[in-house]
């Protein structure tokens, strides 16, 4: 994927099966992909900017 330009990004949360929100879960997990690729932009090494 790197040598065709593809980037991807991913967000991970657990929940128990008894404390399942869905629209609660996606969020938490959109939330965690976010703070990754912050992270991932503040880098130096990496050569594109954070936005």
């Amino acid at each position: 994927m790197k040598k065709q330009c593809y980037h991807v990004s991913i967000g991970i949360k657990q929940a128990k099966a008894d404390h399942l929100n869905v629209s609660d879960l996606l969020y938490q997990a959109d939330k965690a992909m976010r703070k990754s690729k912050e992270e991932f932009y503040k880098k130096a090494e990496n050569g594109r900017r954070a936005r």
